[in-house]
């Protein structure tokens, strides 16, 4: 399986950070050939080895140099399949393209100062690209003497026209001092978590523990909001779309009615 590069940089990076990122392989990604290639039209035996072979170990030259100047795109015969954090870390610029109402985002990345990269760069990249504009709030999830107020907020966002606006449920990977001695253990021994480095992919059990807990924690506060605010006493049923929508709009009003 061929493993280095995200290739296909955005418009509005330089190509200088391409060239950089591919010759560093800075970025992680597969190649594979572009799906959109019509299935019934098979090239000789010959040609379709070498795609395997190239795919599998080796990228023909052509296509570094291309990686190296930005000009791959999605009219290639060959796509990078990545996460997509080479252009925003959230995945969240795709939903707001296709201008989705209700959009929950957990940000994991490795922001101990909670400068709030990613959120920046989404607010940048939605403005720039979509003509769409994010309203949110991050003073609740600023550190202070290493904890947060809240483990989450909500936001808006209006799409171009001004006509269409949709909600921003944002769970921001953080510690408020109400965790479990499971978390706090985990904490006392690491004082990085949760934000250790990205580089560290081999999580032992006490750490993949302690990460998992903190977001069943995270998403269980949120809910809880919800129930406090909104007087419910039975679980929220959100295979219902109305249940969900509720949700949302609670957590929102709850989240106005408490700004700082």
């Amino acid at each position: 399986m061929f493993s280095r590069v995200s290739w296909r940089t955005r418009s509005l990076d330089d190509g200088k950070r391409a060239a950089f990122e591919t010759d560093e392989g800075a970025e992680a990604g597969q190649a594979a050939t572009d799906p959109k290639e019509d299935p019934g039209e098979k090239d000789n035996a010959i040609v379709e080895w070498f795609r395997s072979f190239a795919g599998r170990w080796r990228l023909p030259e052509w296509f570094f140099a291309k990686e190296m100047t930005s000009c791959l795109h999605d009219g290639s015969d060959w796509v990078n399949l990545s996460d997509g954090g080479h252009i925003e870390n959230l995945a969240t610029i795709e939903l707001l393209r296709r201008r989705c109402r209700f959009i929950i985002i957990g940000d994991g990345e490795a922001d101990s100062s909670h400068t709030f990269n990613g959120v920046g760069t989404l607010i940048r990249l939605a403005h720039l690209e979509l003509g769409a504009e994010i309203d949110i709030d991050l003073t609740p999830l600023r550190v202070a003497d290493g904890k947060a107020k809240k483990h989450y907020v909500v936001g808006t966002v209006t799409y171009r026209g001004g006509q269409e606006k949709g909600m921003i449920l944002y769970l921001k990977s953080s510690l408020t001092g109400d965790e479990d001695e499971l978390i706090r253990e985990y904490r006392n021994r690491c004082e990085s978590f949760p934000h250790e480095p990205t580089l560290d992919q081999f999580f032992g059990v006490g750490q993949f523990e302690a990460y998992r807990a903190l977001g069943q924690h995270i998403a269980e506060m949120s809910i809880e909001d919800l129930r406090s605010f909104s007087g419910l006493t039975k679980p929220v049923d959100l295979n219902d779309f109305a249940n969900f929508k509720k949700l949302f709009e609670f957590l929102g009003v709850s989240a106005m009615t408490h700004r700082p």
